[in-house]
């Protein structure tokens, strides 16, 4: 398969969603990224990213809120139509966006307030960005779906052993459901539907209690050469880690 690919990230203005594009774009001169952020004014890094001279035509940013049905709607049809991409259509999209609200609460302390957030943006958002893409990701030969999961989401993992962050596990599992259901839908259509931990990463997300065993830098750098573009039809419906390694469900 030819290294020429379109990618579509979500959530790419900070964290690992702005490192993913920075390492496919780093990876070959060959590959293009669309970064959906929710604000593009205020994208600094992100932008940083688009203007630099090796990256010229090759980082495309658009408003995508995936809190907002109508934003990610807007996005997709304008995608469809637009210059930098060739007759609307993305190679792969990597569903990154996501959300940790209520840390590590056990069941005794949930509520539906962190319930609620969590499965907005991590379950509710990935639908969105997911069903609303995936005509343009039809069009392609690669046909490629790669959701941020965690292994909080895992029934066998370590985390499963503890009560903690109940409303956030809770949303990564329902969408390692979806995301499974979604590979078994399109498996005849040739598609490479992956799962994927991103690893326990000192991120913002984790920040709030000095959380991550490894950088951003070695995250993304991982997945890229483990997952992103290694990735094949066989691989379709598993559920893995940053490495390229079979996660327990």
């Amino acid at each position: 398969m030819s290294t020429a690919k379109t990618y579509f990230i979500s959530g790419a203005s900070r964290g690992l969603g702005l490192g993913y594009a920075r390492t496919l774009l780093e990876s070959s001169p060959s590959i293009r990224v669309v970064a959906g952020v929710r604000n593009p004014a205020t994208a600094n890094l992100l932008n940083d990213l688009a203007a630099l001279p090796a990256n010229k035509d090759r980082l495309h940013v658009v408003q995508f809120d995936v809190d907002d049905e109508q934003s990610v709607k807007a996005a997709a049809d304008k995608l469809k139509t637009d210059p930098f991409l060739q007759d609307g259509t993305l190679d792969a999209i990597i569903v990154n966006a996501g959300v940790f609200v209520g840390g590590h609460k056990p069941p005794s302390e949930f509520s539906f307030e962190d319930f609620d957030a969590n499965m907005r943006t991590n379950v509710r958002g990935a639908i969105l960005t997911t069903q609303y893409l995936l005509p343009l990701v039809r069009k392609s030969q690669a046909k490629q779906i790669f959701w941020i999961s965690s292994v909080v989401a895992s029934f066998a993992g370590f985390y499963s052993e503890t009560a903690a962050g109940v409303a956030y596990a809770m949303s990564k599992s329902a969408l390692n459901m979806y995301g499974l259901k979604v590979s078994r839908e399109l498996a005849s259509e040739g598609f490479t539907c992956v799962l994927v931990h991103p690893g326990y990463v000192k991120t913002d997300m984790n920040a709030f209690d000095n959380g991550g065993h490894i950088t951003t830098e070695e995250a993304v750098s991982l997945a890229t050469k483990k997952v992103f573009l290694p990735a094949e039809p066989s691989w379709n419906g598993r559920f893995m880690d940053y490495e390229g390694n079979a996660m327990p469900w």
